[in-house]
């Protein structure tokens, strides 16, 4: 009975704090298509201010599960803790995450629901499809608080864990069994966990890049020019581009952004102003100097809390930032990267002309991320951006520098016949342009020659790609 009182209780309040406070709470107590529409807040720039870091539903789920903790350490046995965590806890965390996911399907379908056509008379945008720049950056900023709070409530779920006993303010369970509360409340936090990703996930991969940036800012018709782009000889005489001093000829002044990438340019750079946006909000909090770096590594301590509390809120609040930007800048370059590794045999030629058109697009966005200190060390794996910028510089690196690593590969897979006889050109090819084609085949017949062509390729600066996407741009460059 006492349980059940207290199963109740807690979740009574949860859903009172979300009917309060959550926006898909909210839009049901008036008309559901009003709260659709874009373009309607006329005080939309302090709804931006005002958002906070994470839904208040995390801070009292936080709270809730802490008094759980501190209540289920008055049984002395496990299989007491056990029911208590089973009667109050479990449900309890399963009603937030229908709660969080009912909040994200929300957002999802405002983000994709159609501007109305007053909202788009005054973008400046081209595509008449995408939403106004102020209703992007509200619906980002609602994105990042809830990935946060996902992640503040896994965090509370799994400070459970800690064994041992009491000590001080902090509650601790008894040393873990086989089957202890402890692998119960891992378990929980798990969920969560998974739920906080997916939800990432879901905005960044399947709604924005997917559905805003591919289908409605024309990132996808970008894709299926590139074959032709890329087949083009060099010339200036670019669709968009215009005439320029002729006194830099192979700088980057010469080359503009494709007509096609500047509605994608343009909503991807703003969801990053308004990540930094946010991180000033929060380098602000911890007494930094404003310099909004996405890692938190500016942040200077202060403010009277203990070093290890502070670093463990820091990495709480910093989180949806750095994850929405990390995924982001992932699935941004993954598209560049399959236009230049092109697994689809879509473009069976690569020219110069077209492949330095290509590395001023590549760059462009790359200047985006990097302008905002996407810290690297994040995660162990190599920053895909740098591998589409590898790419795209080896594609339109001069004839000689490609066919020198062309002969180097060639030369270190079959050095029995790297001479080749005249007989073998045709008298009508000049030599530059003869290049032999690279088997990848030969070198994987030696795990030795895989290694040494790898370092090869590190010493050339390309050592962020695989040793078959190199080959496979090098058979292509013409």
């Amino acid at each position: 009975w006492w349980m059940t009182q207290e199963r109740l209780g807690a979740i009574h309040l949860l859903e009172k704090c979300a009917s309060s406070t959550l926006s898909s709470s909210q839009s049901q107590k008036g008309p559901s298509q009003k709260s659709l529409e874009i373009g309607h807040s006329s005080n939309e720039n302090e709804t931006l201010k005002s958002q906070p870091l994470f839904p208040a539903i995390s801070e009292l789920f936080a709270a809730l599960i802490h008094s759980g903790r501190k209540k289920s350490t008055s049984f002395s046995d496990n299989r007491s803790q056990h029911l208590y965590i089973a009667n109050v806890i479990a449900p309890l965390c399963s009603i937030f995450v229908d709660l969080i996911h009912t909040e994200a399907s929300f957002l999802r379908k405002k983000l994709l629901s159609r501007p109305a056509l007053s909202s788009t008379s005054s973008s400046i945008l081209r595509s008449p499809n995408l939403v106004s720049d102020m209703d992007l950056k509200a619906n980002i900023s609602q994105w990042i608080s809830v990935i946060s709070g996902a992640n503040v409530a896994a965090q509370a779920v799994r400070r459970s864990q800690s064994t041992g006993g009491t000590r001080g303010n902090a509650v601790y369970f008894s040393q873990p069994a086989s089957s202890s509360p402890i692998d119960v409340l891992e378990r929980l936090a798990q969920s969560i966990e998974k739920l906080r990703d997916a939800i990432c996930e879901d905005f960044i991969i399947s709604a924005f890049v997917e559905t805003i940036v591919m289908e409605r800012a024309k990132f996808a018709s970008y894709m299926m020019r590139c074959p032709f782009l890329l087949s083009q000889a060099e010339s200036m005489e670019r669709r968009g581009q215009r005439e320029k001093d002729d006194g830099h000829g192979n700088g980057r002044n010469n080359w503009t952004l494709s007509p096609d990438l500047n509605d994608s340019f343009h909503v991807v750079s703003i969801i990053v102003k308004t990540l930094k946006s946010n991180m000033m909000k929060l380098n602000d909090m911890f007494g930094s100097d404003n310099s909004g770096t996405l890692d938190g590594s500016n942040v200077r301590s202060g403010g009277g809390m203990e070093p290890n509390t502070e670093q463990s809120m820091m990495t709480m609040l910093f989180f949806g930032n750095r994850s929405v930007f990390g995924t982001l800048s992932s699935a941004i370059s993954a598209k560049f990267l399959e236009i230049a590794v092109d697994p689809q045999g879509m473009a069976p030629e690569i020219r110069r002309g077209g492949a330095q058109q290509f590395n001023h697009d590549v760059l462009t966005f790359a200047e985006l991320f990097d302008s905002h200190s996407f810290p690297s060390r994040i995660s162990t794996n190599i920053n895909p951006m740098e591998r589409a910028c590898a790419a795209s510089r080896l594609m339109s690196a001069e004839p000689a520098h490609i066919q020198s690593l062309r002969k180097a590969l060639n030369d270190l897979a079959t050095p029995s016949s790297g001479i080749i006889t005249l007989l073998e050109r045709r008298n009508d090819v000049e030599e530059h342009d003869f290049m032999p084609r690279l088997n990848l085949d030969d070198f994987y017949a030696d795990e030795r020659l895989v290694e040494e062509a790898q370092s090869m390729l590190s010493a050339k600066g390309y050592g962020v790609l695989e040793l078959e996407e190199v080959i496979s741009i090098i058979n292509r460059v013409r």
